[in-house]
């Protein structure tokens, strides 16, 4: 998640490739979620670079994702679990 949003969904093995595919490096014995943490930090208060930064990374979500049921507030509901 990158300043409340949704931006990688994947097993944790996928995360650098995910990132390398936008132009992230993820050095060899670094710890991924480290490295995922550094990227997805967001400065307040926040700029438009930061806006933009947000943004891109949700498009291409949002673009890896395509076809798939994204929107989750219809299916949980208070009180009941409907999957």
């Amino acid at each position: 998640m990158c300043d409340g949003n949704i931006v990688y969904s994947g097993v944790p093995q996928g995360v650098p490739n995910h990132f390398a595919g936008l132009k992230y490096e993820f050095p060899k014995f670094a710890n991924p979620a480290d490295i995922a943490m550094k990227i997805l930090s967001i400065n307040y208060p926040k700029k438009d670079e930061d806006e933009k930064f947000v943004q891109d990374l949700v498009d291409n979500y949002k673009k890896d994702n395509a076809g798939l049921d994204l929107d989750l507030s219809n299916k949980f509901l208070l009180g009941d679990v409907k999957i």
